[in-house]
């Protein structure tokens, strides 16, 4: 909108592009959102298993995934795409479980999960059979996803660290039922 030329802007008028924030300080992550407005699915709505967890944002998961996608060791017969797209799936579970957005550490969790930063000879049988194809196939996805518990994804992220080889387990099995 034009503006008269003799109204002098005042600095702190000026749309800033920034944060304004001191040195240092970073963002924390945002808080809980629930589903309150007429027409979005809420706690009383279909959720879980094959209908996924609705929160604020959750595709930011998949931005962020991508960011990681350097660090992402393949076996042979895994594809990136399907394997962000399981990462995705995870982080944007936990995220929901919590009311939030999706942020760097849940992204981080579900690699750790799925042990695409070093694949040790543990998953080598199982891991390529649940990656493939599931950037495609939706179902896959859900499936993969549904064997990761509420419960570990609810923990704080050193808690729920430490029960990698449970997570671990209930996806192998997922897996070899394929």
């Amino acid at each position: 909108m034009p503006m008269d030329p003799f109204v002098s802007i005042v600095s702190g008028d000026k749309p800033r592009n920034k944060a304004n924030l001191a040195p240092g300080v970073t963002l924390p992550a945002a808080r809980s959102w629930r589903a309150n407005r007429p027409g979005e699915v809420g706690p009383a709505g279909e959720q879980g298993g094959v209908f996924g967890n609705t929160g604020p944002n959750i595709g930011y998961a998949m931005s962020l995934a991508r960011r990681a996608s350097e660090r992402i060791v393949l076996l042979p017969g895994e594809h990136l795409g399907d394997a962000l797209a399981i990462i995705s799936e995870i982080a944007m579970k936990r995220a929901a479980s919590f009311g939030r957005a999706p942020t760097a550490q849940d992204v981080e969790l579900a690699i750790k999960f799925l042990d695409f930063e070093a694949s040790s000879l543990d998953v080598r049988d199982w891991r390529p059979a649940l990656v493939h194809g599931a950037g495609h196939h939706w179902l896959s996805r859900r499936r993969a996803v549904g064997a990761v518990s509420d419960e570990i994804l609810h923990l704080p992220f050193d808690q729920a660290l430490a029960r990698v080889n449970k997570v671990r387990s209930a996806l192998a099995a997922v897996a070899i039922s394929h």
